[in-house]
């Protein structure tokens, strides 16, 4: 194999490693989810994380209207929040 194939072999598995350390979860997504009127804590709500049109994920706030969602990988993510008496609400974030 000459230098230039090695060298070539050589970049291409330094970046196809940094490409897999990209995909690891290194962050999340923590909030309150609170009546805009008010500005009480809702308890119950259910929130449903999507990355385009994937489902990442589901949890419900506590009692205090907090909710996390964790080990996410960066990128891009819509937060649709429902719960029972309120309009369901979207919201869109970076996790990096």
């Amino acid at each position: 194999m000459n230098i230039t194939k090695k060298l070539v072999a050589a970049l291409a598995a330094g970046l196809l490693g940094i490409a897999l350390y990209a995909q690891v979860p290194t962050g999340g997504v923590k909030g309150t989810v609170i009546n805009r009127v008010s500005r009480d804590p809702i308890d119950g709500a259910s929130l449903m994380l999507k990355a385009g049109s994937r489902e990442i994920g589901t949890v419900q706030s506590d009692s205090q209207g907090n909710f996390l969602i964790q080990e996410l990988p960066d990128g891009m993510y819509d937060l649709l929040i429902e719960a029972p008496g309120h309009r369901p609400t979207t919201a869109n974030g970076t996790v990096k």
